[in-house]
């Protein structure tokens, strides 16, 4: 029987990460999906956030501007999947504890 996890997708919105959700999502896993507070600005992200909500993924608020609102968020998951352009190494270090998979 496979094992289905917790997972964690910052990015899920960009080109790689909403695959990632989308393949997350289809194996069952419990998939957590990090929603900037201010993405009320871009329609279709919105759409598309909301599409994977409907599919089960919970949205979690947070920015890597606010320090704690991102470790509230990685405290949730045993795995996250940092799917972005630039992670500083400030934010890398304080999430050592984590197994992190970067895109």
């Amino acid at each position: 029987m496979e094992t289905k996890s917790k997972v964690l997708i910052i990015g899920g919105t960009g080109h790689l990460g909403k695959r990632l959700v989308k393949a997350s999502l289809e194996q069952g896993h419990e998939t957590y999906v990090l929603q900037r507070p201010d993405i009320g600005v871009n329609i279709a992200k919105v759409q598309m956030l909301l599409s994977f909500k409907k599919q089960g993924a919970h949205l979690v608020t947070g920015s890597f501007h606010d320090h704690q609102s991102l470790v509230d968020a990685v405290k949730q998951v045993p795995r996250m999947f940092a799917c972005l352009t630039t992670l500083g190494i400030n934010t890398r270090k304080s999430l050592e504890t984590k197994t992190i998979y970067f895109c």
